[in-house]
């Protein structure tokens, strides 16, 4: 099957454009008049020139956007709705008009005849592949309703769980920001004024404070060049941690900093046991979930352990050994998974450690918080104790040798 590009014009003389599913081009000529439409232009479309596609590179939808259409939609179908008429209103009820143009083209793309799951595959930044599958699981179950309401459940958790770890970041991040600030304007404005009353005794100036103005000097001279390292650095950073290499290496760093490996341990553990329940509930086989599951955690630690699993399973082999044969897994989840596996109720002791560990882990966030804003006046307290230190004991010499 292939996917054509057309624009057309309806019955009331109205233009629509979209794609359609079909053989070949006879085929979707007939799909597309049989559907009361007039063909204006039909093109296969990997035929279209790249320049004259439709791309929207910095256009996001958001996450808020994705649940509310989900939950409607599946109130919708669970009320008798057709889906086709389902999706036509719901584009009506969307206020973004990115997200709106994607949904009329689903719209357009499912009414052509094609499947809701293979026509929101089409679009992989906006519907994942986890939702294309739960959906396409609930297509073949007949329970797409249901499906729908997980899913919004479950994008809508994972949203608040994102927005958790990124507000905990936040403040050492702000803190940091400012004390690098007034650490520069220390060093390139207060610290040059000072020099001259430091020095002008000729004696000798103690260590720190000589560290002080060596360091105030090299900044005023070659902040270029410092500004070059520090870019540098950074960039190169970024990109080793974004070569399959590097990012393998950096996520195994993470399970070695004491208060990093907890929340790193509590956040892939929730992501694989949320979506392997979602899965699993909507009637996908647990090696399919697997396979799945391991492209929406982020560590590329678990995607590995949880690839091995899968293997295993597809041997007629338990998953169970396999997660307590790595470190990272805690052993609670191995040990559950056992249980879940013996009484043929693996469903419901996913959903229980899902929930165990989102709230692991919402603690944890909790208490990294209290912990890292007491640290954090600290350190500044401390960087400002030096700086006193430092413009205070040659003062204090000079008073003692006259």
């Amino acid at each position: 099957m292939a996917i054509f590009v057309y624009r057309a014009k309806t019955e009331q003389g109205l233009m629509q454009s979209g794609h359609v599913e079909a053989r070949d081009l006879q085929a979707a000529t007939r799909v597309l008049e049989d559907n009361g439409l007039t063909i204006i232009e039909l093109s296969l479309e990997s035929d279209i020139p790249f320049y004259a596609r439709n791309i929207k590179i910095f256009q996001k939808v958001k996450v808020k956007d994705i649940v509310v259409f989900s939950r409607q939609l599946s109130l919708m179908v669970s009320s008798g709705i057709v889906l086709v008429d389902a999706l036509r209103i719901v584009n009506y009820q969307v206020n973004d008009k990115y997200f709106q143009v994607i949904l009329r083209d689903v719209y357009t793309t499912v009414d052509s005849g094609v499947q809701f799951s293979r026509a929101i595959a089409r679009y992989p930044n906006v519907f994942s592949s986890f939702y294309v599958e739960m959906v396409r699981a609930g297509e073949v179950s007949g329970n797409l309703d249901n499906v729908l309401g997980y899913l919004a459940d479950y994008t809508e958790r994972m949203y608040h769980i994102r927005r958790k770890i990124r507000g905990a970041m936040m403040y050492p991040l702000f803190v940091l920001i400012v004390f690098t600030v007034i650490g520069l304007g220390v060093f390139l404005f207060i610290i040059p004024r000072l020099t001259g009353l430091l020095t002008s005794r000729g004696q000798d100036v103690p260590f720190l404070t000589q560290l002080m103005l060596d360091m105030s000097s090299l900044l005023q001279n070659y902040w270029y060049l410092l500004l070059a390292l520090v870019a540098g650095g950074i960039l190169l950073f970024w990109h080793l941690i974004h070569t399959p290499h590097g990012k393998k290496e950096f996520d195994k760093v993470k399970f070695d900093i004491p208060v990093v490996k907890q929340i790193v341990t509590y956040v892939n553990a929730h992501q694989f046991l949320e979506s392997m329940f979602i899965l699993i509930r909507g009637g996908v086989p647990i090696a399919q979930s697997l396979a799945i599951s391991s492209n929406i955690v982020g560590n590329t630690v678990y995607k590995e352990i949880i690839s091995n699993a899968k293997v295993k399973i597809t041997q007629g082999e338990s998953i169970a050994p396999v997660l307590a044969s790595h470190k990272v897994v805690p052993p609670l989840l191995s040990q559950m998974f056992a249980i879940g596996e013996e009484t043929g109720k693996i469903d419901d002791v996913l959903e229980s450690l899902s929930q165990f560990y989102e709230q692991e882990l919402t603690d944890s966030l909790e208490g990294l918080s209290s912990i890292i804003q007491p640290v954090m006046i600290v350190v500044l307290g401390i960087g400002v104790f030096i700086f006193m230190i430092s413009v205070l004991l040659p003062i204090f010499s000079s008073v003692q040798s006259t």
